[in-house]
């Protein structure tokens, strides 16, 4: 005899809506980190990595935080705007992006 069960689907009637909202919210938050504070050698090699990319218009592997999340993309940088404290980046889709210096965590160079 198999047992047929129906999962989730037999809870979710007795659940308020704020309950689920708040159960997803914790789902979400739990594998957050927090943002991590580069020190002044870490700044210094991502600096040579990005301005080595920029002469050699070589792919770039971009790692960084956005929200309580580690994010990668890969593209070329083209500019980097001095006010904002930013790159231009040409992602491998050749979207624009502008990325905050403060916000990346690692920079490679790609294949």
């Amino acid at each position: 005899m198999t047992i047929r069960d129906r999962g989730n689907i037999k809870w979710t009637s007795m659940m308020l809506p704020e309950h689920v909202a708040m159960v997803r919210e914790i789902y979400a938050n739990q594998y957050k980190v927090a943002k991590p504070q580069l020190d002044e050698q870490e700044i210094e090699e991502l600096e040579r990595v990005i301005g080595e990319g920029m002469r050699e218009q070589a792919t770039l592997v971009f790692t960084y935080w956005s929200n309580g999340y580690y994010k990668t993309f890969m593209g070329k940088v083209y500019g980097f705007n001095q006010m904002r404290q930013s790159l231009k980046i040409l992602d491998q889709f050749g979207d624009r992006v502008e990325l905050k210096m403060s916000d990346l965590i690692d920079v490679r160079i790609g294949d």
